[in-house]
């Protein structure tokens, strides 16, 4: 079957040869423009080789400027994550701070009150010292301390006289006193 279709081919094209053996001026203007695309074809061809080796430099370079944007990307995240993480860490030293001046203010608040308190009483003390100094110092006397502090014996201090056992003489015993 396979060479029936050949053999007919063969005849048909046979044919076509003889017909066409002179050369008619459509052929000739066909042939013409076919070697004018040829013609073209083969600077667009020259063109596409000339244009290649640019084109191929400039994707090298696309492909290594997107590249080197992936990893400025990759720093970028890093970058601001780090950052987030320094602002947060700022944050949490800044509140710390506050909370300190905070408790600093009632500290001082406190020790201003507690000092208030101590100069009304150390005032109250110097009017007290003032006002009643001869009792205070009375009550020294008889504790057996002078006004200076200076310690010093008092009457009760002093042990009362030896007399025969601490009572009055009876008349004949031969005393000075037992005659009155």
């Amino acid at each position: 079957m396979l060479k029936q279709k050949c053999s007919e081919l063969a005849e048909k094209d046979e044919v076509l040869k003889q017909k066409c053996k002179e050369k008619c001026i459509g052929c000739f203007e066909k042939d013409k423009q076919f070697l004018e695309l040829k013609k073209h074809n083969n600077h667009l061809a020259y063109d596409f080789n000339k244009m290649k080796e640019p084109y191929d430099k400039m994707s090298k370079s696309t492909k290594q400027f997107v590249d080197l944007s992936h990893e400025q990307d990759a720093t970028n995240k890093l970058l601001k994550a780090t950052v987030m993480d320094k602002k947060i860490t700022i944050n949490i030293h800044l509140d710390t701070i506050v909370e300190l001046k905070q408790e600093l203010e009632k500290a001082k608040i406190e020790t201003e009150r507690v000092n208030k308190k101590l100069v009304s009483y150390s005032t109250s003390s110097n009017v007290l010292h003032h006002i009643f100094p001869k009792e205070t110092e009375k009550n020294q006397s008889r504790e057996g301390v002078d006004g200076n502090g200076n310690k010093r014996l008092g009457y009760h201090h002093v042990p009362l006289p030896m007399r025969e056992g601490y009572s009055r003489k009876k008349a004949g015993r031969g005393g000075k006193g037992a005659e009155s």
